[in-house]
């Protein structure tokens, strides 16, 4: 048994042990709280009296302390994880880049629409994938019928009629405004495209063979579809001059 195991391997006893009615370290705790997550009722029922038969009340306090402590520990560590699952898989959140590169655009003089503001984003994702080799947001691009788009962000800005409400100042954005090579590309992508309309970037990523048409190809037509990173590398390569 999980909980047997944490003992021994760490040099203690199970509580069965003669005159062994104490629990000499933590592990155990955290491996009988994931046996009890894992096992099926009657082994649940068997692990509870075995805590039972430590026969001290303060003993069984004392473990169903620990227990609940693992608890939030678990929960921390699945935060945690998930926050280096989220790097890992991409640098921002895409949300948050969105808010930033529209609030900053629209500071820099720049005209900003839903439309352009997913077109823009696209060509910064694809810029920074292919310079650096590194995903920029936690989410990929998908062909949709004016372009490809960014799903989370779409329906963040969908009923947003100020897409500058973003105060790019705050703590918030501190992570991408520190960022100098992001910074640099931002700048580079808004002095190329900046001035173009919402209609001509959708234009522009309808092109054939762009990554937005083999998405659809690959996918039978149908909308929706992943835009794949290997595509969007090798696209931008071809013309990137940033």
């Amino acid at each position: 048994h999980l909980f047997k195991f944490g003992l021994v391997v760490l040099g203690g006893q199970p509580p069965g042990a003669a005159g062994n009615r104490e629990i000499p370290c933590c592990f155990c705790f955290w491996t009988s709280y994931y046996f009890c997550l894992i096992s099926t009722g009657s082994h649940r029922n068997e692990l509870c009296k075995k805590y039972l038969a430590l026969k001290s009340p303060g003993i069984f306090v004392f473990i169903c302390r620990n227990v609940y402590l693992a608890m939030g520990k678990l929960l921390s560590l699945r935060q945690f994880l998930g926050k280096i699952l989220n790097h890992k898989s991409g640098m921002y959140d895409s949300i948050k880049m969105g808010e930033y590169l529209a609030a900053y655009a629209v500071k820099k003089g720049y005209f900003m629409n839903q439309t352009k503001l997913q077109k823009l984003l696209y060509i910064l994702y694809g810029a920074y994938l292919t310079q650096y080799e590194e995903f920029l947001v936690d989410e990929q691009p998908q062909a949709w019928p004016y372009g490809p788009v960014f799903p989370r962000v779409q329906k963040k800005f969908a009923k947003v009629d100020n897409l500058a409400y973003a105060n790019i100042e705050s703590d918030d954005y501190e992570t991408i405004r520190e960022n100098q090579r992001l910074q640099s590309l931002i700048d580079s992508v808004l002095h190329t495209f900046g001035e173009w309309t919402a209609q001509a970037l959708s234009a522009w990523s309808h092109k054939q063979g762009s990554p937005w048409a083999v998405a659809l190809t690959n996918n039978e037509m149908r909308f929706s579809a992943i835009i794949s990173s290997e595509s969007i590398k090798e696209y931008f390569k071809t013309f990137m001059n940033l």
